[in-house]
């Protein structure tokens, strides 16, 4: 082999690294730009997968009563006497909210917070209502971070097939919510997780 042939077989053995490396060198800064980009995207996709399973449950969802809202009124308590006049005593009880509400009112402020409330809220209820029907001396801390914990409950008669899914689909949107670096939300969507979170944990709670 002459050294022409040596030369030729080294070029060819080092031509694609040195291409690659190049390549990388030359694109570094593009790529680094498509990072942001990159997480934004799997942000959105994230978000258009909560708006899509949430907006399933609530069509798939029994009918339920919307939780009563604190209603104010701006007339000025009247005296049976005058009612020309204010009455002195104008003392007003304050209807104490409710937890659904008390949590309800968090989704403007932190989607995340309001997600995490109402999943509480059904694992609280599953955790006791597992603890209930495996027998005594059992704490429901024990049960709250059980894998399938909602398989247990349906094998219990505690949900059906139907809210074995909201059981689930409500968990894992939870836990993606959890670990997400970035979360946009919107409160009407907020809303209705909150809102089905805490009907499933009546239904348990009542079961």
């Amino acid at each position: 082999m002459d050294w022409m042939t040596f030369v030729v077989g080294v070029l060819k053995a080092i031509a694609w690294p040195a291409t690659l490396l190049g390549l990388t060198f030359w694109l570094r800064k593009p790529i680094r730009d498509l990072v942001p980009l990159l997480r934004k995207l799997k942000v959105k996709e994230f978000e258009l997968e909560f708006v899509e399973k949430v907006e399933r449950l609530d069509m798939d969802a029994h009918p339920k009563p919307r939780s009563p809202r604190v209603q104010f009124s701006l007339d000025a308590p009247r005296t049976g006497k005058d009612h020309g006049e204010v009455a002195a005593n104008t003392d007003i009880p304050v209807k104490k909210l409710t937890r659904e509400e008390e949590v309800l009112r968090l989704a403007p402020l932190s989607s995340r917070a309001a997600i995490m409330e109402a999943w509480g809220e059904v694992e609280a209820a599953s955790a006791k209502a597992a603890a209930s029907r495996w027998g005594p001396g059992n704490h429901p801390e024990t049960f709250r971070t059980m894998a399938r914990l909602g398989e247990y409950l349906l094998q219990s008669k505690v949900i059906d097939d139907g809210q074995l899914v909201a059981f689930n689909t409500l968990r894992d949107l939870r836990n993606k919510a959890a670990h997400a670096e970035e979360l946009n939300i919107g409160v009407n969507e907020t809303r209705k997780y909150v809102e089905l979170a805490f009907a499933l944990a009546k239904h348990i709670r009542s079961a």
